[in-house]
C-alpha cells in the first residue's frame, strides 16, 4: 500500500470513529429520561381523580400527606397510600414519546374528553399546577400518559388501578380501630341480657365473673386494634330488631360499636368514635361477638370429666 493510499485509510478511519462517537454520545443523551411531571411535591394540597364517570378528591390536612389526609372532604384517607402513589407520579419518566398526535390521544385514551383517567394536582390556592391524562395500557404496569397542553403520548410505570377514583379506594380502613386498652367490654345481644369483660386488679380479666385465660383475652382486645372496613356504606334504620353492640369503656371516655346484618353477607358499622356507616366482613363482626367459652379457662377437672365422658 502507497503511502496516499494509508493516509486515505487513515481518513477514512478517523471520520468512522468520530461517527461512532457522535451517534453513541447522541444516543446516550436522548435515551437519559426526563421527569414527566416537574413539581415540588410540598405544593400539592389536593389530588382530584376522575374517571369520567367519578371523583374522588383527596385533601392534604396539614403540612405533609403523611400526617393526615381526607376524602372527599369528609373521611379520613389511607395517608400512606396517597404518599406512595404521589411519590410514583412524580417519579414518572417521560423518555421517548410513543405517539404526539390527536389521533393517537384518542386512540390511547389520554384526549381531554376521551381518558382513562384525569389527575388533577391543584395547590392551596385552588390552582391546578399539573394535570396527567392516563389511559390504555400497553404492558403489565404501564400506562400511555400525556400531561395537558402537551402533544405527547409516554409509556409510563403506572397502573389505572393505583389511581382509582372511588372513595373506599382511598378510604383509611383502620378508622374505627382503638389505639387503647379497654377497662370493661360489653357484649349486647337483641332479646338477651349483656356479656361483660371486666378488667379486675393486676390485669386480671373475668368474663360475667368467671376466670378467664390472659392469652385469650389480650387476643380478643388486639381485635378492636386491628380493626378494618371494608368501606363507606348506606345509612341503616335505627330501629332494625338484630342490631347488636359491643360497649368498650375506657378511663376516661366509652364508644360504641353497633352491628347491623344485611343481606349483602356483611355488617353495617357506626361507632362512637367516628360519624358514618361502614361495611365490615361476617367474620370480622365474628371475631368480636365472642361468646363465654372463647375466654374463659377450661379448668383441668372439666376437661377429665368431659374426656371420661367420650364414647
Amino acid at each position: 500500500m502507497d503511502k496516499i493510499s494509508r493516509i486515505m485509510a487513515m481518513v477514512i478511519g478517523l471520520q468512522l470513529l468520530l461517527i461512532l462517537v457522535f451517534w453513541v454520545g447522541l444516543d446516550g443523551e436522548l435515551d437519559q429520561p426526563g421527569s414527566l411531571i416537574e413539581l415540588d411535591g410540598t405544593q400539592i394540597t389536593t389530588i382530584e381523580i376522575n374517571d369520567g364517570e367519578n371523583t374522588v378528591r383527596l385533601v392534604r390536612n396539614s403540612e405533609n400527606w403523611a400526617d393526615g389526609a381526607s376524602v372527599n372532604d369528609e373521611f379520613p384517607a389511607d395517608s400512606v397510600k396517597i404518599v406512595d402513589v404521589l411519590g410514583k407520579l412524580l417519579a414518572l419518566e417521560s423518555g421517548w414519546p410513543v405517539a404526539r398526535t390527536t389521533a393517537a390521544h384518542q386512540r390511547f385514551e389520554v384526549g381531554e374528553s376521551n381518558f382513562q383517567r384525569r389527575i388533577d394536582m391543584i395547590d392551596s390556592g385552588g390552582s391546578v399546577l399539573a394535570t396527567l391524562f392516563a389511559g390504555t395500557s400497553p404492558g403489565f404496569g404501564k400506562v400511555h400518559a400525556r400531561l395537558l397542553g402537551e402533544e405527547d403520548v409516554f409509556s409510563v410505570k403506572l397502573s389505572n388501578y393505583e389511581i382509582a377514583s372511588g372513595v373506599d379506594d382511598w378510604l383509611d380502613k383502620r378508622l374505627l380501630a382503638v389505639d387503647r386498652d379497654p377497662v370493661k367490654i360489653s357484649i349486647k345481644r337483641p332479646g338477651s341480657q349483656a356479656d361483660s369483660l371486666n378488667r379486675g386488679e393486676e390485669f386480671l380479666w373475668t368474663w360475667n365473673g368467671k376466670k378467664t385465660d390472659p392469652e385469650k383475652v389480650t387476643d380478643y382486645i388486639a381485635r378492636f386494634q386491628n380493626l378494618r372496613v371494608l368501606g363507606i356504606a348506606k345509612p341503616q334504620s335505627e330501629s332494625v330488631t338484630n342490631q347488636t353492640s359491643i360497649e368498650l369503656e375506657f378511663p376516661q371516655d366509652t364508644i360504641t360499636l353497633k352491628f347491623i346484618e344485611t343481606d349483602e353477607d356483611e355488617f353495617v358499622v357506626t361507632s362512637t368514635k367516628i360519624a358514618g356507616h361502614y361495611r365490615m366482613a361476617n367474620y370480622s363482626v365474628d371475631r368480636l361477638l365472642i361468646k363465654e367459652t372463647d375466654v374463659i379457662v377450661i379448668e383441668e377437672e372439666n376437661v377429665a370429666e368431659e374426656k371420661a365422658s367420650l364414647p
